[in-house]
């Protein structure tokens, strides 16, 4: 009997603490796509500014980019590394329109995106299934690669899900 009086005010603690931490009216804030936007474009740049990245897909350029990365790993290596880059500035910009965008307003939708652009919190969130594949890919590739940047991603897979 005495484990269940003092499990009761451990539990009542950490609800009201997730309550601080996690306010019932919740408005979603603009930073997780921001975030995920300029870890592609940082991405890409220090991939830029890596010669074991750049030389291979500078030589692929020059060799005509259209099946030049079958014949060397190193050229495909770079090829998926910026093409990860990419598609972290499509996935951040994907949530930016997913949280500030609305079809019932009546304007052109470029207009009206631009107009929600310009605001900072939203009504919406963003789905908590897209945190957890954030997260599992954060911390599957920083296991496999420690010194590496997927701490990043893992990051804002967590604050998807506290929503922060």
């Amino acid at each position: 009997m005495p484990s269940s009086t003092s499990s009761a005010p451990r539990t009542g603690a950490a609800i009201r603490l997730a309550r601080l931490i996690i306010p019932s009216n919740y408005r979603s804030s603009r930073w997780p796509g921001r975030f995920l936007l300029w870890t592609g474009h940082l991405h890409n740049a220090v991939g830029l500014m890596i010669s074991e990245l750049r030389d291979p897909l500078l030589s692929a350029l020059k060799a005509g980019y259209f099946n030049a990365f079958d014949s060397s790993i190193y050229r495909c290596n770079a090829f998926w590394f910026f093409l990860a880059g990419f598609q972290m500035v499509i996935g951040g910009r994907m949530m930016n329109l997913h949280l500030f965008s609305s079809s019932n307003d009546g304007k052109q939708e470029g207009e009206q995106f631009q107009h929600k652009y310009s605001q900072s919190l939203s009504q919406r969130k963003l789905p908590r299934e897209v945190g957890w594949w954030l997260l599992a890919i954060g911390m599957g590739g920083a296991i496999a690669m420690p010194a590496s940047g997927f701490y990043l991603v893992g990051l804002q897979g967590l604050a998807i899900l506290f929503a922060l």
